[in-house]
């Protein structure tokens, strides 16, 4: 089963402990981060925070809430897996209306989380995943898995 939405959680904790290590700061500008595309497609990026992504504030819209896009999910024509965060930005989220304006109002946003996934792809060198995979292990959870089918118990 899929972690869905619990692994923002998970996502949390990697950015925390990045930012714990120094590695970077809650108030930094996405634009420290993220590939300029990005940055001059998505409104108000150039204003948004880390912190605005981790706590739902940055008015970015959920990709997750385009109709299209649920359509082809629920009748299996696709899997939200196989889309590049780079496409699924482009297709899905690009040139949107904000919400509201960073940092005024909270606004659940799936976009926060693959953008987040995005910046730790380029702060560690072995990637978001492999390091929530590290993360996990260290802190010994044995039965949780991230971006993996877990093994069949017999």
């Amino acid at each position: 089963m899929a972690l869905a939405s619990v692994g923002k959680m998970y996502n949390a904790v990697a950015v925390m402990k990045l930012a714990e290590a120094g590695l970077i700061q809650l108030d930094d500008k996405i634009a420290k981060y993220l590939p300029v595309e990005i940055i001059d497609n998505l409104p108000n990026a150039k204003e948004v925070t880390i912190r605005n992504l981790l706590g739902h504030t940055s008015g970015f819209v959920n990709y997750e809430f385009d109709q299209e896009l649920n359509t082809l999910y629920l009748t299996d024509q696709l899997k939200l897996d196989t889309l590049s965060h780079e496409n699924t930005l482009r297709k899905y989220v690009y040139g949107k209306v904000p919400t509201n304006k960073p940092g005024t109002q909270f606004h659940y946003s799936s976009t926060n989380y693959m953008l987040l996934a995005m910046i730790v792809d380029k702060v560690v060198p072995e990637g978001h995943t492999d390091y929530l995979r590290k993360l996990i292990s260290q802190l010994g959870f044995a039965n949780t898995y991230y971006r993996q089918t877990p093994p069949t118990k017999i």
